[in-house]
């Protein structure tokens, strides 16, 4: 029996409605950034980004597959990574205004804000893995993912190549987020909650 090994990256939201789990690592990230004002100068690699329906088409098509498919590992993603800085334009480009400042600093406003009782910080339970100690180790360029036999099957198995994200799709997704009630409003005004969102903790407000 020929087995394909389908193992997706960072899943990001549907592009087609932007609902997104708020519980997610990139999510909450950006959640923390816009609480405080403040955006991390990260120099860590980017990341490979796929939309949620894009990862869903791509393994349902492959696990029905009517052609033959090599049995080896597919990386249903973006061909290229997509740098922290991008998201961070993106957010700022929907009205929200970050200063920008070291991992250090970020980190430790974060951890003042905590400390002082901001019980809904989204920040909280990643606060280990973020430290300046971890964060050291993470400032080289991320090891390359192959997705090259992803997009070679691509047209065979139906599956439509996925959109690029870039720093308008990244506009997209804070509006969405603002909507949904996820970020508060741009520089002090408050959330919209006008559309629904899966969040997964109750800590985050819907």
């Amino acid at each position: 029996m020929r087995i394909a090994i389908v193992r997706p990256c960072f899943v990001l939201a549907c592009s087609k409605t932007g609902v997104y789990n708020g519980d997610d690592y990139v999510a909450r990230c950006l959640k923390a950034s816009v609480q405080l004002g403040i955006r991390p100068d990260w120099q860590m690699g980017g990341l490979f980004l796929s939309p949620v329906d894009f990862v869903a088409a791509f393994t349902g098509a492959v696990a029905v597959a009517k052609v033959p498919l090599p049995g080896c590992v597919y990386h249903p993603a973006a061909e290229k990574p997509l740098k922290w800085g991008a998201l961070f334009d993106g957010i700022e480009s929907a009205g929200y205004s970050l200063e920008t400042v070291s991992h250090s600093e970020w980190y430790a406003r974060q951890a003042k804000s905590i400390g002082g009782g901001q019980d809904d910080n989204a920040l909280t339970p990643l606060m280990v893995v973020l430290s300046p100690e971890k964060y050291n180790g993470m400032t080289s360029d991320i090891m390359p993912v192959g997705t090259s036999r992803t997009h070679a099957i691509l047209s065979d198995i139906g599956v439509s190549e996925p959109s690029v994200m870039d720093t308008a799709q990244c506009r997209a997704q804070a509006d969405f987020f603002r909507q949904s009630g996820y970020f508060p409003g741009p520089n002090g005004a408050p959330a919209e909650n006008t559309r629904a969102m899966i969040v997964r903790t109750s800590t985050v407000q819907q």
